[in-house]
């Protein structure tokens, strides 16, 4: 008599984690769009991030690092090699991130610096997401114009923990 009441009670158990498994609830999104203007230092989000957090950034637009009409670059920032091609600016100071193309999009979470271009996908970091310009000179004469525009999507718990 137990015998024929366990198999029911494994089939509902097993049919019941097969249920939940189908129906959980996907990570909560956010999205916003922001604008990163050249010529400002570093635009808050205002998103505050968790290890487990997968953030997409796409963006669009451009600046002019000087005051030259040929100095125009995407959010990828300047193909090539800053210094030989543009040593008057590069003599100006050292731009936050010397190994990357020169006014690319960058992001900042804590003293964390790192570049995002035009598109990027990260998880893993933790703390509050600010959008940057990587230039060192962004007012003045060889100061910035234009702008990033920034789509960002997070998608919260993402990531499982590891173990």
């Amino acid at each position: 008599m137990k015998r024929a009441l366990i198999m029911p009670t494994i089939a509902m158990t097993i049919l019941t984690c097969h249920l939940a498994a189908q129906t959980a609830t996907p990570p909560q999104q956010e999205q916003k769009v922001f604008v990163v203007p050249g010529n400002k230092d570093w635009t808050d989000t205002g998103f505050v991030l968790k290890r487990g957090d997968r953030v997409t950034a796409k963006a669009s637009g451009r600046i002019y690092f000087n005051e030259r009409s040929d100095s125009s670059v995407g959010s990828n920032g300047l193909d090539g090699d800053y210094k030989s091609l543009r040593p008057e600016d590069y003599a100006a100071c050292a731009d936050p991130l010397p190994n990357e193309n020169h006014a690319c999009l960058i992001a900042k979470i804590n003293n964390e610096v790192f570049k995002l271009g035009s598109n990027i996908t990260f998880s893993g970091k933790e703390g509050k997401l600010y959008l940057g310009i990587n230039d060192c000179t962004l007012t003045g004469k060889l100061g910035n114009s234009g702008l990033f525009g920034v789509n960002i999507k997070i998608e919260r718990d993402a990531i499982a923990a590891k173990k």
